[in-house]
């Protein structure tokens, strides 16, 4: 107790205010002017310096794979690269969320996750546990058209790493326990989604470009309904009739010769047999509509999600480069039209962007971006405002800016061996030529503006874009009726 009676009084004590001390302050005006900086490493005055131009610009030569074939048939895509004992491997099968029934949407990416939860032979800890023995990063992603399986390893464990990443694709186990799991965080995701106003719009702008009889029209990450209805006999049958060697494309970047990639894949995946494939019934994409302007709620959202856009084209057609070429005019750089328009003149936004997308057979053209949510209606007739006057013309210093950005953009899109081993496979997934980024510079420099011109007049029709609106309709209905551009029509959130 005397203790305790001690200890006490000494908190109080410390506890007592004290005086403040005064201090005497020096007036900014009677201050010695301030001098250069004081150098305080022996680096300083070679810091201090601004860097001498180089004599030359360096050069960049985008790479072309080597094509090779494995002994089961799949094709093989190898770009070699001997500067560090690095190696990525993709291996992207040709079905993914295309190839869902119209009744199982999220099946994809379910039977993606699922296939890093643990093999016939290994549990998803043992493949954590491998993994990061080998030092090696393995994923699988599903997207439009594609599921794919990506490797990265160091050289010297590369065909331990090849015989994981044979093992995933192969023998995936499908346990009830992780099919409760990888259920529950998916069901989870569909739930966060709600409010997630980009995530709406662009499920929103999915179903009215595809389709609602369509894939890819259906909501991505799929519904409550769904995911609930997914069964093992699901994710086993989607895994035997898409993933064989037929169906796939093996793209390898990194620090090996075509001899021994070969040779390891062969080996690796020596249990892998090529199958007749299933037939798939094409699904046409609907026509164009009325517009109309798409509206869901998100009553406390301080920002509203404005999504415009529609079907654009293959990456193969004649239109593809004149067409990324407007887009960098339109809304594809920092610099562009839209983001200076809504981000630096009005305020409206904090980035507003347009994208270029190609798949197989078709692609999409869309301009998005977050909204303060009560100037939406205004920024509405902003896009709408953009859109309309790139088809009047392009002015003269907007065209070599873009084109010089396409250019000068191609070395960081091939920087590394995953970024090179996924560009190279989505060559052959595109039916693109495998000396498409080889002749990537010298194609984009000759565009001019008559091609250009030609590109918006064919593809950007804004009068026959929907427009989506994600945010609180309280502050922006009744403004969009107004604008004039379609019918404001509801839709739920869910």
């Amino acid at each position: 107790m005397r203790r305790l009676v001690l200890l006490l009084s000494l908190v109080v004590g410390c506890a007592t205010p004290q005086p403040t001390p005064v201090v005497a302050m020096t007036p900014i005006s009677a201050l010695p002017p301030a001098g250069p900086p004081v150098a305080t490493t022996p680096d300083a005055p070679f810091r201090a310096e601004k860097p001498a131009p180089l004599e030359h610009e360096p050069p960049f030569t985008p790479p072309v794979p080597r094509e090779l074939k494995l002994k089961n048939g799949a094709k093989l895509l190898l770009v070699e690269n001997h500067a560090v004992p690095m190696v990525a491997v993709e291996v992207v099968v040709l079905a993914g969320i295309d190839a869902e029934p119209l009744d199982r949407p999220g099946l994809s990416g379910f039977v993606s996750a699922m296939m890093l939860e643990g093999t016939r032979g290994r549990s998803a800890i043992d493949l954590a546990i491998a993994r990061e023995r080998l030092g090696a990063q393995l994923s699988v992603s599903s997207a439009f058209e594609t599921t794919t399986l990506h490797l990265n390893a160091l050289k010297e464990t590369l065909p331990e790493a090849l015989g994981l990443l044979a093992d995933v694709l192969l023998n995936p186990a499908w346990r009830p326990e992780d099919l409760a799991r990888v259920r529950g965080l998916a069901l989870t995701a569909v739930e966060q989604k709600k409010g997630n106003p980009g995530a709406l719009a662009r499920d929103e702008l999915n179903r009215l470009v595809w389709g609602a009889h369509n894939p890819w029209g259906q909501p991505s990450g799929g519904t409550p309904k769904s995911l609930k209805a997914i069964s093992r006999d699901d994710l086993r049958r989607f895994h035997q009739r898409w993933f064989l060697p037929n169906n796939a494309i093996v793209s390898v970047s990194g620090d090996v010769t075509p001899d021994e990639i070969q040779k390891l894949l062969d080996r690796s995946l020596s249990g892998w047999k090529a199958k007749p494939l299933a037939k798939r019934k094409a699904v046409p994409f609907p026509a164009a509509i009325p517009r109309a302007i798409a509206v869901a709620d998100v009553p406390h959202a301080s920002q509203s999600q404005v999504w415009v856009g529609w079907r654009g084209i293959k990456a193969t057609d004649p239109d593809a480069l004149p067409l990324l070429v407007a887009n960098n005019v339109l809304g594809g750089l920092f610099t562009s039209r839209l983001n200076l328009n809504l981000r630096e003149q009005k305020a409206f936004s904090y980035g507003v962007r347009s994208r270029v997308s190609f798949y197989r057979d078709t692609g999409t053209i869309v301009a998005a971006g977050g909204i303060v949510a009560p100037h939406t209606a205004e920024a509405v007739g902003e896009f709408e405002k953009e859109l309309v006057r790139l088809r009047e013309g392009i002015a003269a210093d907007e065209l070599p800016r873009a084109k010089e950005a396409l250019i000068r953009g191609l070395p960081s899109l091939l920087e590394t061996n995953d970024a090179v081993a996924a560009a190279m496979a989505s060559l052959e997934v595109l039916g693109l030529p495998l000396d498409y980024y080889a002749t990537y510079a010298a194609r984009v420099a000759v565009i001019d503006e008559p091609r250009v011109m030609q590109a918006v007049t064919r593809l950007i029709r804004p009068e026959e874009w929907p427009v989506i609106v994600v945010g609180p309709k309280s502050l922006s209905e009744e403004a969009l009726r107004k604008l004039g551009l379609g019918t404001v029509s509801l839709v739920p959130v869910d």
